[in-house]
């Protein structure tokens, strides 16, 4: 039995891709072999590479006539002449034809620059087409979808071509429902989500497609909810094995908190950044949560509130404590540390008491020493003893443990003296008393 046919282009498509010469022979190798992974995935290249030629020829037009502009915006009458001959020149290199896929493309005509366009436009829907028609034929190819996710991503994540309109995430501004609804970005961006969600019907196990799923949405969704992309990530954990769950945490904690964590933040680490990862590392996704927010002003319910983009207090610290109780228990000086930026005085005091107590086991993230600890253990049981207590933290207990005891030693007994040392003025009845019980304990045990 002869293998089944191509699934048909659409005729404007297909009228598109035969005014190339170079692509007919992919159609005609494509025609006898339709599972042949190799050809349609050099028929994409090809495409790619004329959509190459004719983008760099046309982001050359648009830069020559933006010089233009701006020249016969701020010109003075003497120097007229000289600018329209440097612009006579330039044009002239720009308006010869243009050779792509064995097809010659004029572009002395009046319009050149919005034709061109134009055929860029149609080709790129011509690409998609090809791209739904291989993966009609071999759905579980994860080579082909990864192209076909990466051209949908890089197509909507700016404006088409020549129209220049960019909406939402794009330009950095939340929209209303009815704005987002009703705009052209809005319309490419449910398209490439559909496409990532199919992709993920059979390549549901392959992490680098949930990570560009997740950087997609955090940073083109016009409504910039943090809801959306919690969701997305949750069900990546889901899906993947517990031996890929530390890549997508990476990815988790650096969209949650705005910033690389610790452990990757180093030369070596930085080589290991997802998209997300790379995005806080060059600036361009701000810290989402100030840290004066009030976690009282979350949302009810999952902590979510849609408020633009910015991620609630209480949805970091939910994060971070499931990563923590779940995951790497090493990363509590973390979740300590964004406990005292957001005024949760009792759970900061516990969480650091719980990271002593571990005594050498406990390897900072930071390269914070035992001493560090003590002492911002020390400032905030001092500032803040109401807190800290009603979370059931008794810290004259604990010093007088370290101080001395049974279990002391010369390092610890030492680490609660600096420690008392560091407590204010009004403690100095608490100090003498630690020191004469410390000294009645030393003479009993000699």
């Amino acid at each position: 039995m002869p293998p089944p046919a191509p699934p048909a282009a659409a005729p404007a498509s297909l009228s598109t891709l035969v005014s190339y010469p170079s692509l007919i022979p992919h159609e005609e190798a494509l025609a006898s072999s339709p599972y042949d992974v190799r050809g349609w995935a050099g028929y994409l290249a090809a495409i790619d590479s004329i959509l190459d030629v004719m983008g760099e020829r046309y982001g050359a037009l648009q830069r020559s006539h933006r010089r233009d502009r701006q020249r016969r915006e701020g010109s003075e009458d003497g120097g007229r002449g000289k600018g329209r001959a440097g612009r006579g020149k330039r044009d002239s290199s720009l308006r010869k034809p243009l050779q792509a896929g064995g097809r010659t493309v004029r572009l002395d005509a009046p319009g050149a620059a919005t034709s061109l366009a134009r055929e860029i436009r149609s080709l790129q829907a011509a690409r998609a087409q090809v791209s739904e028609r291989c993966l009609g034929l071999v759905p579980g190819s994860y080579k082909l979808w990864r192209d076909y996710l990466d051209f949908r991503s890089g197509e909507a994540a700016g404006a088409d071509v020549g129209t220049g309109d960019q909406v939402g995430a794009a330009s950095g501004l939340p929209n209303s429902p009815q704005a987002a609804a009703s705009s052209p970005h809005h319309r490419r961006y449910r398209g490439t989500v559909s496409a990532y969600e199919r992709s993920l019907v059979r390549c549901n196990k392959y992490p680098r497609i949930w990570l560009s799923y997740a950087a997609y949405v955090v940073r083109h969704d016009p409504m910039c909810s943090p809801t959306n992309v919690r969701r997305l990530y949750d069900r990546a954990l889901l899906a993947l094995p517990a031996t890929q769950h530390q890549k997508v945490w990476d990815e988790y904690l650096c969209w949650a908190t705005g910033g690389v964590v610790p452990w990757l933040n180093n030369p070596a680490g930085r080589k290991k950044l997802g998209p997300v990862g790379l995005l806080c590392l060059g600036g361009g996704f701000g810290s989402p949560v100030g840290a004066g927010d009030d976690p009282s002003n979350a949302a009810d319910g999952d902590g979510d509130g849609d408020d633009g983009g910015r991620v609630p207090a209480e949805t970091v610290l939910r994060v971070v404590r499931r990563y923590v109780h779940s995951f790497d228990p090493s990363a509590r000086e973390i979740l300590a540390d964004l406990c005292l930026d957001r005024s949760r005085w009792g759970e900061a005091a516990s969480l650091l008491v719980s990271i002593l107590n571990d005594g050498t086991k406990y390897l900072s993230p930071r390269g914070t020493t035992r001493h560090e600890l003590w002492l911002k253990l020390a400032e905030v049981c001092t500032e803040h003893p109401r807190e800290v207590g009603a979370a059931g933290v008794d810290f004259d207990a604990i010093v007088r443990a370290a101080i001395g005891g049974p279990m002391s030693t010369a390092a610890r007994a030492k680490e609660g003296w600096e420690v008392f040392d560091h407590l204010p003025a009004q403690e100095e009845e608490a100090k003498r008393e630690a020191k004469r019980e410390a000294a009645s304990t030393d003479t009993a045990q000699g």
